[in-house]
């Protein structure tokens, strides 16, 4: 996972969370919610934003 270019994470798990209708992807990292990052996903980068707690609607 990268934060403003820079690898700060490795992702835990992650998959599809059907509830939040979303892709979720787990890490530890010292970035807050509203952080944008980036996700590697099948060699390719994805942009994500950092939330806390859980994923519902």
């Amino acid at each position: 996972m990268r934060v403003d270019g820079r690898v700060e994470a490795r992702v835990t798990s992650g998959g599809y969370g059907y509830t939040a209708r979303e892709s979720i992807a787990y890490a530890y990292l010292e970035a807050g919610p509203g952080t944008p990052v980036e996700v590697e996903v099948e060699g390719r980068w994805v942009p994500g934003v950092v939330v806390k707690g859980p994923l519902v609607p």
